[in-house]
């Protein structure tokens, strides 16, 4: 193999490897619950200060809309409320317990004396919300210099009553038709149950997103959400870096084994 196609190959490897090691964490939201995140380095969330009990979480909010999920006509923002920390938030019935890493919301505040009486959560009138949490896309630099980042984002998530599907929606709001959407199962997350989540998508650099979950709620019952990240950021394509660097390599083999036929055996 002649040195220039050596050359050749070792770049476009350099390149790609280049590439595809860029990540870069979203920032701009957190696990329900938590702020000032102390790590993340991949995308996540491993740590934070946790917001006290009844307080609002300015990361989320519970919107009350009309149309679907697929086809939001308008949408109306709630404050998202921490529930209390230290007891179910309903005296008759049981949720997942909150961790250090995420916590309890509610479009209700709790109503919890400093005694812990009178603590349950307000009931509701809404059977549905669209649980919403907007984020920045960054900027792009150079290199990559591409139109567009990949977004990956995954998690767990908890519901009273149950998550009904996701949505990105592009924009500071849930509005309109979304960019990407998930059909969950209606029961994969409940009280006590919890359910895994994964979207990856194509998205503008230096844009708003907001990422909606459709919470399931029987009229007049409490409402509750959380959620903890395992991945949260954007990176060039994966499969594009790989489709580029098996392109390129092999155009330089053929190349190379294209000028080995044509050279003339050497005479004897």
């Amino acid at each position: 193999m002649s040195p220039r196609v050596k050359w050749m190959i070792a770049g476009l490897l350099g390149f790609a490897a280049a590439g595809w090691g860029i990540t870069i964490p979203i920032i701009t939201t957190s696990n329900t619950g938590l702020k000032n995140p102390t790590s993340n380095t991949v995308g996540g969330i491993t740590g934070g200060t946790l917001i006290s009990a009844r307080s609002v979480d300015p990361e989320w909010s519970f919107y009350t809309y009309t149309g679907s999920l697929t086809n939001v006509t308008s949408a109306t923002a709630n404050k998202a409320y921490v529930t209390w920390s230290g007891r179910p938030p309903i005296s008759n019935g049981t949720w997942a317990s909150n961790s250090t890493l995420s916590q309890w919301i509610s479009p209700k505040r709790n109503p919890c004396k400093a005694d812990k009486s009178n603590c349950d959560l307000p009931a509701t009138p809404v059977t549905s919300y669209l649980v919403a949490t907007t984020f920045t896309i960054p900027a792009m630099t150079n290199p990559p210099n591409w139109p567009q980042w990949w977004l990956v984002m995954s998690g767990t998530v908890w519901a009273d009553d149950n998550i009904g599907g996701l949505a990105l929606y592009s924009g500071t709001s849930p509005s309109g038709t979304p960019i990407y959407y998930q059909t969950l199962s209606p029961s994969i997350a409940g009280p006590l149950t919890s359910a895994t989540f994964s979207l990856q998508t194509w998205v503008n650099p230096n844009q708003n997103y907001t990422l909606a979950f459709l919470l399931n709620n029987t009229a007049n019952t409490w409402a509750g959400f959380r959620l903890q990240w395992t991945s949260k950021y954007v990176t060039p394509e994966p499969g594009a870096w790989a489709t580029m660097l098996t392109a390129g390599v092999g155009l330089a083999f053929f190349s190379w084994r294209r000028r080995r036929k044509k050279t003339p055996p050497a005479e004897s």
